[in-house]
């Protein structure tokens, strides 16, 4: 049997290592949360971060099996550009998508909504998708996926994994994992349960 190189072996564990922790919750949410429609042309960014690299090799992945077309485009910021190359990611010179990416992940969502709670007083996150000024749709297709599945996947391939935004905020997360193991996914849902507007699918067969 031939052996895979390293951008096939990395592709190839996301559908099939990693399918139950990355690929399903990354399908999952790109069709609870309505984030991609036929036709759409999409902007993937690489921000030189863990999460956008994986990102970008989910919908690259979504665009060959997709049961409907779109055009996906991938950018990166300068400091992305090695590991794009390093996994043969096709970069554009320029993109003009009408909806653009953000690899923040559901602990991120869940990290925004303890430091609002502990730090603000109230219940507050970012959305899984949210129109932009320009007239753009940004989504977040990592929006079920946990951080600690993110670094597995890196830890197997040698990138550094994810870091989060608020370290206080995943310390706090960290102390409630301690006393419930699923705290992480508690909360997820309590947010979903606090704004039916912004979230109005369903999520594991509950009605939001």
């Amino acid at each position: 049997m031939r052996e895979l190189s390293e951008p096939e072996a990395a592709r190839r564990a996301l559908i099939k290592r990693y399918r139950g922790e990355l690929w399903q919750p990354f399908v999952a949410a790109m069709k609870r949360y309505d984030l991609l429609r036929e036709g759409e042309t999409l902007e993937v960014r690489l921000d030189g971060g863990a999460a956008s690299l994986v990102l970008a090799l989910l919908m690259e992945a979504l665009h060959r099996h997709s049961e409907y077309p779109f055009t996906c485009l991938f950018t990166a910021s300068p400091e992305a550009r090695p590991d794009a190359e390093r996994l043969g990611i096709p970069l554009a010179d320029g993109a003009a998508g009408n909806v653009v990416t953000d690899s923040r992940c559901r602990t991120d969502a869940v990290e925004a909504l303890l430091h609002a709670m502990t730090g603000e007083g109230r219940i507050r996150s970012f959305p899984p998708r949210e129109p932009l000024p320009d007239g753009r749709r940004l989504i977040r297709p990592l929006y079920c996926v946990a951080r600690q599945d993110l670094a597995r996947w890196c830890r197997a391939f040698g990138f550094p994994p994810p870091v989060p935004e608020n370290p206080d905020a995943a310390a706090r997360l960290e102390t409630l994992r301690a006393m419930n193991p699923q705290a992480e996914e508690n909360l997820f849902h309590a947010l979903h349960a606090a704004h039916p507007d912004t979230f109005p699918l369903r999520l594991s067969g509950k009605e939001l």
